[in-house]
C-alpha cells in the first residue's frame, strides 16, 4: 500500500471536521432575521428580494445568508478571493 493511501482517511476526516466547524459558525436554517442580526451582526450588504417566493440575501464577509420571508433557508460559505459560493449548508 502506498504511503499516500495510508493517510487518505486521516486527511478526509480532517477536511470533514473543518467543514463541520465552519458550518456551525453560520446562521442555521429556521433562524429569523432579527436573531441573525443579533447573533452575527449587521450584514455588509442586504440584497432586495427576488423571485417567487421572494428570496432575500444578506452578504457577510465569508458567507451569504438566504431568507424566504423572515426565515433562513440556507447559508453558503464564499471563497476568500472571489466571493462566490463554494458549498451549501
Amino acid at each position: 500500500m502506498s504511503s499516500m493511501l495510508k493517510w487518505m482517511p486521516v486527511m478526509l476526516f480532517t477536511s470533514l471536521a473543518a467543514l463541520a466547524s465552519a458550518s456551525d459558525s453560520l446562521p442555521q436554517r429556521g433562524m429569523i432575521m432579527t436573531d441573525v442580526a443579533l447573533h452575527f451582526g449587521e450584514p455588509t450588504q442586504k440584497l432586495a428580494a427576488v423571485g417567487n417566493p421572494p428570496i432575500t440575501r444578506w452578504v457577510y464577509p465569508g458567507y451569504i445568508v438566504y431568507f424566504q420571508g423572515d426565515y433562513v433557508i440556507n447559508s453558503v460559505a464564499t471563497s476568500a478571493t472571489a466571493g462566490t459560493p463554494t458549498s451549501p449548508h
